[in-house]
């Protein structure tokens, strides 16, 4: 099959190219960083052109886009260009290519970012983003539906959270290196519940969405199975780490307080609040096991973690 990944030289784009051609697809890689075999764009906008790189292509699965983390400076123009109008421009290209499918890596974000008490968040939840990336993501989702239903072609929408593994980076690297050095942690008993994805049982689910005909049209959320407390997450870490972890109990309206002074108060929210996704019900309808733990994905990251440390002396 020929596939089409954006942002393939990206923490999942690139796992998610290496799974497939490790398959036997054909894949054309699509980046702004100059490689061998690979399709360099120096921009993602409604400019694009995109006519020799969906010739002849099956499926296009997009995963780039301007994210939360690397938002930081960037006003709404910039959300909107990247992450719709580059989007529609793709879309309508693909239409004309006569691509068979699109697979649109979106954000549980699109529904919002936290849930509370014994809620979760599945695929029928009351959308309400919070942020200008969640926002986006939900009117590129639409603009998707709308097209598909137009134009007679095929989609599947994944909406994964916080997702970990091998070259993760962001506030997950942040926190094991924190972690590893052994600083105390002011998050001792924390009652929350975050959901969390490995990546390589992402990359599992993607793969499976370009086979399963039950797949067509669908949009699913996705997890790990279990959802971890901020203090068994840190507790995991550092048990994979070998080191020992001191956390301190601060009451969580202290921390807020703190965190605003440090302007990190969105960080920090996340690690005190709670984002529970209904983990099974992508597996329930398309007949798929997560092939990967929690544990056995924080062991993978942390040893990849532990090989760069080795790198860098």
């Amino acid at each position: 099959m020929r596939i089409v990944v954006t942002g393939a030289n990206g923490f999942i784009g690139s796992k998610l190219s290496h799974e497939l051609e490790k398959q036997g697809h054909l894949v054309k890689k699509v980046q702004r960083r100059i490689e061998k075999n690979v399709y360099v764009i120096k921009s993602l906008n409604k400019f694009t052109n995109w006519r020799e790189i969906l010739k002849d292509v099956d499926v296009v699965i997009h995963c780039a886009s301007i994210t939360h983390e690397s938002a930081q400076n960037k006003d709404e123009r910039v959300f909107r260009s990247v992450n719709i109008e580059a989007f529609q421009h793709l879309i309508d290209s693909s239409i004309e290519a006569k691509v068979k499918k699109i697979i649109y890596l979106s954000s549980i974000k699109a529904i919002g970012n936290r849930t509370t008490g014994n809620n979760f968040y599945d695929s029928n939840s009351v959308c309400m983003p919070s942020d200008l990336y969640g926002i986006t993501k939900l009117e590129a989702e639409n603009i998707l539906k709308k097209s598909s239903l137009e134009n007679c072609f095929d989609y599947v929408i994944i909406r994964p959270c916080l997702v970990y593994g091998p070259g993760v980076k962001a506030n997950f690297l942040n926190l094991i290196k924190l972690i590893d050095r052994k600083i105390p942690l002011p998050f001792k008993d924390i009652k929350n519940s975050r959901s969390i994805l490995f990546l390589d049982n992402l990359i599992s689910f993607i793969i499976e969405c370009i086979k399963n005909k039950k797949a067509s049209k669908k949009i699913f959320v996705l997890s790990d199975p279990n959802p971890l407390s901020t203090t068994e997450l840190i507790k995991l870490i550092a048990q994979k780490l070998k080191v020992k972890v001191m956390l301190i109990k601060i009451p969580p309206f202290i921390l807020i307080i703190f965190s605003k002074l440090i302007c990190k108060r969105n960080q920090v929210e996340r690690l005190l609040s709670s984002l529970v996704i209904d983990s099974f019900e992508g597996p329930r309808i398309l007949d798929w096991e997560h092939p990967f733990t929690t544990k056995a994905g924080i062991k993978e990251t942390i040893e990849w973690y532990k090989f760069q440390q080795l790198k860098t002396k």
